[in-house]
Order: C-alpha cells, then sequence, then structure tokens
C-alpha cells in the first residue's frame, strides 16, 4: 500500500526489493592518526585534501576521492573529485544523478523544496512526453520534465525528469548549468526534430 498525493493506492508483487541508502566504507584505523570524520565519513576541503583533528601528518599530503568523503556518491562524481585532487578540474555542485528504472529517471541541481529553503524566487517549466512526437512513435507516452529557474535572474537551478531516455536528456541542462547559461539558451537553441529533447525545450519555464 502506497499514496499517490493523498490518496492511497495498492499494488501486488512476487517479491520486493527494499535498498535504504548508502554509507562510506573507510579503511580501519584512520581516527588513530587524527583524521577528522563528518557523518560516517572522511572529512576533505574543497581541493580533496583529507582534514585532521590532531597534527596532520609531516611531508605527506593525503587525498579522499569519492564514496569515503560522503560528498556524492556516485561514479562520475569520484571521478571529478579525482581530477580536482590532481588540479585538473575545479569542483562543482552540478552532478547529473539518475536511477534506472522502468521509465528512468534522472535529475540535476535543486529541488522545489531546497530552493524554498534557501530563499530563492522560482518559475517552473513543465512538459509531458505524451506530447512528443518521438516518444509516441517509441511506444513511450508516460513521462515528464520539469525544469526550475530563478524568476528574477533566469538563472537554471534544477531539472527532474522521468521517461525514456531520462538520463540521457537531464545532460543538456546540467551542460548549461556548468557552463552558466540562462534557461533561455535552453529554448532558444534549435533541437532537432523528431527527437525527445524537445521535451527538455518545452520544460524550460517562461
Amino acid at each position: 500500500e502506497y499514496e499517490v498525493k493523498g490518496k492511497s493506492k495498492t499494488a501486488e508483487a512476487e517479491q520486493v526489493l527494499m535498498a535504504v541508502g548508502r554509507r562510506p566504507v573507510v579503511p580501519e584505523g584512520l581516527d588513530g592518526i587524527g583524521v577528522r570524520f563528518e557523518r560516517g565519513a572522511i572529512a576533505v576541503d574543497d581541493n580533496m585534501k583529507m582534514m585532521f583533528d590532531g597534527t596532520a601528518p609531516e611531508n605527506v599530503t593525503l587525498y579522499a576521492i569519492g564514496d569515503v568523503n560522503g560528498r556524492c556518491m556516485l561514479a562520475h562524481a569520484a571521478y571529478m573529485h579525482g581530477l580536482v585532487a590532481l588540479g585538473k578540474a575545479k569542483l562543482t555542485d552540478v552532478i547529473p544523478a539518475a536511477v534506472f528504472t522502468q521509465p528512468e529517471c534522472a535529475m540535476v541541481g535543486l529541488t522545489e523544496e531546497q530552493c524554498a529553503a534557501a530563499g530563492r524566487q522560482i518559475k517552473i517549466g513543465k512538459a509531458m512526453f505524451r506530447s512528443n512526437g518521438k516518444a509516441l512513435a517509441m511506444g513511450e507516452p508516460d513521462g515528464l520534465v520539469k525544469i526550475i529557474a530563478d524568476s528574477e535572474t533566469d538563472e537554471l537551478l534544477g531539472c527532474h525528469i522521468c521517461g525514456a531516455h531520462a538520463a540521457d536528456l537531464v545532460q543538456e541542462v546540467a551542460t548549461a548549468m556548468t557552463a552558466g547559461l540562462k534557461a533561455s539558451a535552453i529554448s532558444t537553441a534549435v533541437h532537432a526534430h523528431p527527437t525527445l529533447t524537445e521535451v527538455v525545450k518545452a520544460a524550460v519555464p517562461k
């Protein structure tokens, strides 16, 4: 039994898979050399350098990338952390994520709730897969794209997609956010027809 928009619904299944959260798996003994921990993860600065509660080892710089630092437990985030540690990239919080369900779901940036908590004034645009010719031709009419932008500056703040190829589609918004482009950069760009990317363009808030 579950709830959707205040209404109780039920579903029957032979098995239920429950996966609840993730946690860093760190080597034993680090606390013995004064490594600082935050919420069970190795504390690092924005260059991925490990932080210490006591005196750091002399003539040695230690880095912690990936799940062990707890910042973002995704493989592509770990790769980016590695580049940051090497001085080849700048740290960013624009990291797309995807859930490979049926249909796929993907997201990047802030949610409406996070924007509200930060006091951001926002505008929201939505577009449905059922209005897209490619989605209909693929037999994938179920889906939604939601884009959140700052109502005054048009800054892209977040994107959430549920539908066919969501993990691929969210990358356009992630790239635009990383480049500091406004939401209008997506809506004014010509998108090939018929493609699923037209749903992303249609979701840009006015």
